[in-house]
């Protein structure tokens, strides 16, 4: 079997930017699911709905960064719970624009641990991602106003995604080799 690809390789980057946008596109489909099959029921079982999709693109990144972490199963996950959080806090936020902050830093709040080998502070770990999906939900929900009804959202959530993919991916890659922020462990096999 041969090795995986170093992080930085470009099948790395574009694999994460996809599974992150398909993660999102999932979101999407099983919360328009949830509406249609139940709309009433949506709200009683909302936590576990919200928990399922964000865990759909925890399984989806998983399966990106297995390849270079195969002991990150806890990342569905927290990704997961991440997302039943942020959620929550969006919500009581009425879905203000500045939802998509408090999603990112939920996110990074709970993921960062989980990348201390690769980023030794996972400070960076928490701006890079509430950054990252302050400017996916802006431009997803952006777009899915100008287009709007259902295509509306789905190319937001697509777009969305991307652009999140396409500043976390980028960020994991840096974060990890850099040697001063790389942990211990990383720097003595290096």
């Amino acid at each position: 079997m041969p090795a995986p690809p170093p992080p930085a390789s470009p099948g790395f980057l574009r694999r994460w930017i996809l599974a992150t946008s398909a993660g999102s596109v999932v979101v999407l489909a099983l919360g328009l699911l949830i509406e249609k099959i139940s709309p009433t029921a949506a709200g009683d079982y909302w936590a576990v709905a919200v928990f399922v999709v964000g865990a759909a693109i925890g399984l989806l990144q998983w399966l990106v960064l297995r390849t270079q972490r195969p002991d990150i199963t806890w990342w569905i996950l927290v990704t997961g719970a991440g997302w039943a959080i942020a959620r929550a806090a969006a919500v009581w936020l009425h879905y203000l624009r500045g939802a998509g902050f408090v999603i990112g830093a939920v996110l990074g709040l709970l993921q960062g641990p989980f990348l201390w080998r690769d980023i030794r502070r996972s400070i960076e770990w928490l701006l890079t991602s509430t950054v990252a999906w302050a400017a996916a939900w802006f431009l997803g929900v952006e777009l899915g106003i100008w287009i709007g009804g259902v295509w509306g959202e789905a190319l937001g959530s697509i777009a969305g995604g991307a652009v999140a993919g396409a500043i976390t991916g980028p960020a994991f890659v840096a974060l990890s080799r850099r040697p001063s922020w790389a942990s211990p462990r990383k720097r003595k096999r290096q």
